[in-house]
């Protein structure tokens, strides 16, 4: 079974971020490598942002907020 893949959109409204932060944490990680959201490259060349990676930056958030999120 596939995961499912978000657009940068959609990625911003699941963790509450604006679209921006998240194309600047795309950009990061696409220079330096585990430093910012992972992403996978369609053959278009269009990122896509696995669901493990929503999980994954609510439970960062939530345990830096005392774990209200996660």
């Amino acid at each position: 079974m596939q995961e499912v893949l978000y657009r940068r959109a959609q990625f911003a409204r699941a963790i509450g971020v604006s679209e921006t932060t998240v194309k600047n944490w795309l950009a990061r990680e696409e220079r330096e490598p585990g430093t910012g959201v992972k992403f996978v490259r369609l053959p278009t060349g269009e990122r896509r942002i696995p669901a493990s990676e929503v999980e994954r930056i609510l439970r960062v958030v939530g345990s830096e907020h005392g774990g209200l999120l996660g």
